[in-house]
């Protein structure tokens, strides 16, 4: 009988270890998911925060050069100030084709400021958040 008792006490230690071993590793593999997706909740807000300011800093911007003091400026120094914008990624194709198209309006000849034309009109039509900005901003300086 107490041979029974020890080995019935062995299996229930025998057991109990590997519940607590597997009990373990799960809470483990559990919190090491969370570490790992904290960064990805902070880089997606990082993002979002980001495209926010772009599209504001973007707005204000071209309002800025679509008045009549705004054309005074040198498109060198909207390029310059285009640059100087930090940019989300979501936003890295429109920002590079606005700098082209910059870059071909500094060309100067009649068919580099049709085509700069051309191109904003394209990202007008991409681009619904930035349209009367950019509208504005084509009117009062291609035409």
């Amino acid at each position: 009988m107490n041979f029974g008792r020890i080995l019935l006490f062995a299996f229930l230690l025998y057991y109990s270890t590997i519940v607590l071993t597997v009990s373990s590793a799960v809470v483990s593999a559990d919190s090491n998911f969370i570490i790992q997706t904290k960064p990805n909740q902070e880089l997606y807000l990082r993002q979002h925060q980001l495209k926010t300011e772009y599209q504001q800093s973007l707005k204000t911007l071209l309002e800025n050069y679509s008045h009549e003091e705004g054309k005074q400026q040198s498109m060198q120094k909207f390029e310059d100030d285009l640059l100087v914008l930090m940019v989300p990624v979501e936003f890295r194709n429109l920002h590079f084709q606005l700098v082209g198209a910059i870059n071909k309006f500094k060309e100067g000849d009649l068919a580099s400021l049709d085509e700069t034309s051309l191109i904003l009109e394209k990202i007008v039509k991409k681009y619904s958040w930035l349209s009367s900005e950019l509208s504005l901003f084509i009117i009062n300086n291609f035409y």
